[in-house]
């Protein structure tokens, strides 16, 4: 799947999952074409979760923004109000591995990351019970970046869930 953003909003796919999924994994390749904004701090979310009338920018997992640094991108995992948790840098112009998945261990909701061999990340995202239940995982991009000009290319989508 190929995606594109030049402006401020959303555009992708979303897949269907069970509702109240307790443990969920997803793995994809990416492929960022084109990464060019107004700003370099502008955030793009690439992987988000997603509920019945959430906004597709409030969810993120995985959230990708320009670097000083020519042809690479700097990766996070996020979610919520949670600081995001970050993943390192990973490159423009080349196939990247990614995964998330989520789990509740002792009532609390736990999502890990990790993109390349860089380092894993993971958010206590809170008690289960207070948080919306997801039922779709969206692939692409999402942004409230009013000069964007992102490219990306999505493969291999596989998601698990339980």
């Amino acid at each position: 799947m190929a995606t594109m953003l030049s402006g401020p909003g959303n555009t992708g796919v979303n897949f269907d999952v069970a509702r109240d999924v307790s443990r969920l994994r997803c793995e994809l390749e990416l492929f960022f074409d084109k990464t060019e904004s107004a700003d370099a701090g502008d955030v793009v979310g690439i992987a988000q979760l997603d509920y019945q009338g959430s906004n597709l920018y409030t969810v993120p997992v995985l959230r990708a923004k320009r670097t000083g640094a020519p042809g690479t991108l700097r990766v996070a995992l996020a979610f919520g109000t949670a600081p995001d948790v970050d993943l390192g840098n990973v490159p423009v112009g080349e196939w990247v591995h990614a995964f998330f998945e989520t789990d509740i261990l002792d009532g609390k909701w736990l999502i890990r990351a990790g993109m390349l061999q860089n380092g894993e990340g993971a958010i206590d995202a809170g008690a289960r019970a207070m948080l919306p239940r997801f039922d779709r995982v969206f692939f692409g991009l999402a942004a409230f970046a009013p000069k964007i000009d992102w490219r990306v290319r999505y493969d291999n989508l596989v998601c698990r869930w339980q």
